[in-house]
């Protein structure tokens, strides 16, 4: 879509950002999951004899532990707070030539 020249090319762009917000919501979704934060020992294990949560334990042996993660996880976190800042700013700022012309 992001090709094509028969779209208007605002509905071009917002296509951009939509599919740039979605690839983001993917990757939250991947790396903030449950099962990866208790892989990467980010979260406390299940109690031990717990009936319910006897099945539930992830083993990490064998699992190579990332000692920056929570940090590389922040700055990402950062990065894309500020990206969708500026994005919305500039979508507002373009919403607002259009009203004044």
């Amino acid at each position: 879509m992001a090709d094509d020249r028969t779209i208007d090319a605002e509905v071009r762009y917002k296509a951009e950002v939509q599919a740039a917000e979605l690839e983001r919501a993917v990757h939250d979704m991947t790396y903030m999951a449950p099962s990866y934060l208790a892989r990467q020992g980010l979260l406390p294990g299940p109690k031990k004899h717990d009936p319910c949560l006897k099945m539930t334990r992830i083993s990490s042996e064998g699992e190579e532990t990332d000692p920056s993660e929570c940090k590389r996880l922040s700055v990402a976190g950062a990065i894309r707070l500020a990206n969708k800042v500026a994005v919305e700013e500039e979508l507002l700022d373009q919403m607002k030539q259009k009203q004044q012309q």
